[in-house]
Formats: C-alpha cells, sequence, structure tokens
C-alpha cells in the first residue's frame, strides 16, 4: 500500500525554568536544530515571537498554551515555521512540577484526537495471505448486482501481480461500476510474520515502581536495534502507556515491541476499559498522557481480545 507521511511532531523536554533539557529527532527535522544545539538554551530562544501566557520559560502567567493558536519558531536556517504547540506538565510522585513536555507541530497538521468504538473480530490468517477491505460502491451498481461484483472482485484479486498498488489500481480499473451511486474505497494488505529478533516483550508487574524499569528496556531495546533516533519518543510514550495500565488496568500487564516499517509500541492489560482523549485543563493533575502519545506518534489506537486490551502507537522509521 501506498501512503503519504505527515509531517514530523517535534517533543521538547523544557524544565522549570524554561531550559531545554531534552529534544528528540523529529525536533531536528522540523526545526533543523539537533539536542546539541538546544539542550541547555532557553526555549524561548527558538520563538520567533514573544512567548504567550503560560508559555514555559516566558514571563507571563496563566494557562497552557492553546494547540490551536498560531506561534511562529525559528528555523536553524533563519527561516521562520508556523506551528501549534501544546504543554504537558510532568509531575513528579509528590505533585511537584518538573518541568513540561512541550510537542511542536507545524500548521497544518490536523492530528486524528477522536475515538470511536468498534466491534472486534479475531480472524487466523496464514502468512502470505491478501486482505481486501472495500466499499459497497466498489462492486455495486444500478445495472449490477453486489454478489455479481464480488465474484468480479475476487477474480481480480486472483490474478498475479508485482504490487498490492498493481492490484489496486487493475480493480479500480476492471470493477467499478460506471454506473456507480456510492464512493469507492479499496484496501488491500498482505500479512507476513516477522523474524522473533524484530519483537521484544517483558511482563510489568502492577507497581509504579516498575515504570523506569520498563522505560530502560524499551530504550536499551531500540537502541539495540540501530534505532537512536526513536528512543526519546519512545520512552515518553512506553512511560505513558505503562503507567495508565498500571493504574487503571489489571494484570497482567504486558509491554511489547515490533519493528517493522514502523516502531510499534503495544502495552495490553486485561481490562476491557479502553482510554479516550480529553483535553485536561491548565491546573489538572493528570489527563494529557494519552493526548501527548497522540501528538507524538504517527497513529494510536485500542484493540479488544478476550482477554483485554492493547493499547498500541506507531512512529514511523
Amino acid at each position: 500500500m501506498a501512503g503519504k507521511q505527515d509531517s514530523p511532531t517535534a517533543a521538547v523536554v523544557v524544565d522549570p525554568d524554561g531550559v531545554v533539557s531534552g529534544w528528540s529527532e523529529a525536533g531536528r527535522l522540523l526545526l533543523g536544530w539537533t539536542a546539541q544545539d538546544t539542550v541547555g538554551r532557553s526555549v524561548t530562544d527558538l520563538l520567533a515571537d514573544p512567548p504567550p501566557a503560560g508559555f514555559p520559560g516566558g514571563h507571563g502567567t496563566g494557562p497552557d498554551p492553546d494547540p490551536t493558536e498560531f506561534i511562529r519558531l525559528r528555523h536553524r536556517n533563519g527561516s521562520t515555521v508556523d506551528a501549534v504547540v501544546a504543554a504537558h506538565p510532568l509531575s513528579g510522585s509528590d505533585g511537584r512540577t518538573l518541568g513540561h513536555v512541550v510537542t511542536v507541530q507545524r500548521w497544518g497538521r490536523r492530528p486524528v484526537i477522536a475515538d470511536r468504538a468498534f466491534e472486534a473480530t479475531e480472524l487466523e490468517l496464514p502468512e502470505g495471505s491478501l486482505l481486501a477491505l472495500y466499499t459497497d460502491g466498489l462492486v455495486g451498481g444500478r445495472e449490477r448486482g453486489a454478489d455479481e461484483g464480488v465474484s468480479e472482485l475476487l477474480r481480480v484479486l486472483t490474478r498475479a501481480a508485482t504490487s498490492l498498488e498493481a492490484v489496486c489500481d487493475r480493480a479500480m480499473e476492471t470493477v467499478l461500476p460506471d454506473d456507480r451511486t456510492d464512493d469507492a474505497a479499496l484496501l488491500l494488505a498482505r500479512t507476513h510474520a516477522l523474524a522473533a529478533h524484530h519483537v521484544a516483550d517483558w511482563d510489568v508487574e502492577p507497581d509504579t515502581a516498575q515504570v523506569p524499569h520498563a522505560r530502560k528496556f524499551a530504550v536499551d531495546q531500540v537502541e539495540a536495534w540501530g534505532l537512536q533516533e526513536a528512543a526519546f519518543v519512545t520512552e515518553l510514550v512506553v512511560s505513558e502507556l505503562v503507567t495508565n495500565a498500571i493504574r487503571y488496568g489489571e494484570p497482567p500487564i504486558r509491554l511489547r515491541l515490533i519493528r517493522d516499517t514502523s516502531l510499534i509500541c503495544e502495552v495490553s492489560d486485561a481490562s476491557d476499559t479502553a482510554p479516550h482523549l480529553r483535553r485536561a485543563r491548565a491546573f489538572d493533575e493528570g489527563g494529557r498522557g494519552l493526548l501527548l502519545v497522540a501528538h507524538l506518534t504517527q497513529g494510536w489506537g485500542t484493540r479488544h481480545s478476550t482477554n483485554g486490551k492493547t493499547i498500541w502507537c506507531a512512529q514511523t522509521l
């Protein structure tokens, strides 16, 4: 399948004095600055305009910056970048604010923050199976029944082709009716098994003291795969997902990392309760974790099973 990659979402860790203490690889892709350029500097040095009220490192007071608000940032090459930012407070076990994680997106990217429920169905597919998902508009029409359209689609899918893109093109050219009355879409995927060294998992005890160990496991594994540029974001999302599973889920809890065309992080627990994105108010002590995960990764979701649920997120490699 072919797809279009969104612009990256950068993550910046800022201490209570507004000094940058962490900088993601996406920050370099978005603004040109490396961690060596930025760590130890005031985060306001990266702004092309005065910081809004409440912005980490600014002099004003007030709520966290509105994520729909324009902020112009300085690119390393001297240009400016229109962006939206969101500041997520980091709190210690004693409730003290330890700083902020500031997420930065180029203006124009639309993060998916809706959460919808779907019926879950599990199927076991042999390796190499071709999975086709399609809408009624592809197989139906005024002069052709849906059963006839499905049969024609099956004939197209069973013919050899050089790529899935070629199969899609041929299906749209052959099956799509001229008299269609609805939109048509076709999504194809071929199953394949990953080698064992592309998957790593770890059982997590239901104790918040285990969160640092889970972070270390994830960072060590990502670096062993040679993906050092993904370690920073991985550490943040693992911390959020594992903490949520311990606080709100049920044991057993399991962390799994999958290296494929994306780096996938999964945290599973025995609870059926699905998380929901919400926008925390300025002085709320929690409620920002999942929003942070959604900002930092290229996709996230919930997968239900007979044994509970799995929360996953993916970073494009």
